[in-house]
């Protein structure tokens, strides 16, 4: 009797697993499509010339979509390019958040950010060190 009964616990418990994930059927789109994007950020580092000028470091921005690739030059630019509002009059304003904003309010979400790697001696001040950070974001695609 209890084997009977282990083994119709079994059975329901396959058919709740089974009925709660269902697989497509070929050829059939699952509910709740997907659009993914990345936006990154790569700091050039400043340099001093042989003659003793500096060329300034910057930041370089990028929001790739698999349709469209938008650069700026730093997060105040890219905020102007993906149209984000102008900020309050304030002394100090945090463009990075300007972008972070305008894509939330665009239906991105954050799903992953890649931090740029420690930087070592070996590779410290050396003219290929570009720190850079990607946000990887996604939003629903209407039906």
């Amino acid at each position: 009797m209890a084997r009977r009964w282990a083994v119709m616990a079994a059975l329901i418990s396959a058919t709740l697993v089974a009925a709660a994930d269902p697989e497509p059927e070929p050829g059939v789109r699952p509910e709740g499509r997907w659009q993914y994007a990345e936006l990154h950020q790569r700091e050039t580092p400043a340099r001093m010339m042989d003659d003793g000028s500096v060329i300034e470091g910057k930041v370089i921005t990028t929001w790739s979509t698999s349709a469209a690739k938008v650069s700026g030059d730093g997060w105040e630019d890219m905020a102007k390019k993906l149209k984000a509002p102008a900020p309050a009059k304030a002394a100090e304003v945090n463009h990075k958040l300007r972008v972070m904003d305008q894509l939330g309010a665009q239906g991105w979400e954050l799903v992953s950010v890649e931090l740029p790697a420690p930087r070592t001696a070996a590779v410290r001040g050396a003219a290929s060190a570009r720190p850079s950070t990607t946000w990887l974001f996604k939003r629903k695609l209407a039906k």
